[in-house]
């Protein structure tokens, strides 16, 4: 493998590692806010400790895939398979980065999801609001 390359893969992992320090510090963040608050049960709090589990295996796996990737697709029969195999690492680095983000920021029912999506709703209009003013 050349250097190049090698560089290119050392950044795409620091990247994904400063990422999963940056959910890190908002979840954190979250929950002394929820604490301040005065609820008793943070959500995810006891329940989503093992998430950082869950950015390891989408980084290796995405780290695979693109090492797949480079080395190519084959050639003749087995072509195809290979291809496949290099689709699902992507695919499956994808899932397991967003089982990891629902578990860390504590998303463990629908009404969770929903919630969520009512905020997120909450926030657009507001940002729209403030931006016609």
């Amino acid at each position: 493998m050349n250097t190049s390359k090698t560089l290119e893969t050392e950044t795409l992992i620091q990247w994904r590692l400063d990422l999963i320090e940056l959910i890190y510090i908002y979840i954190k963040r979250e929950r002394e806010r929820e604490r301040e608050r005065g609820m008793e049960e943070p959500r995810g709090e006891g329940r989503g400790e093992g998430w950082w589990w869950w950015a390891a295996a989408s980084s290796a796996q995405l780290v695979a895939g693109i090492a797949a990737y480079r080395r190519g697709s084959g050639e003749g029969a087995v072509m195809p398979f290979k291809a496949f195999s290099i689709a699902t690492l992507f695919v499956s680095a994808g899932a397991t980065a967003v089982a990891g983000t629902l578990q860390a920021s504590g998303i463990h029912t629908v009404d969770d999801m929903k919630e969520v999506g009512l905020r997120i709703r909450r926030w657009m209009m507001t940002a729209a609001t403030n931006k016609q003013d």
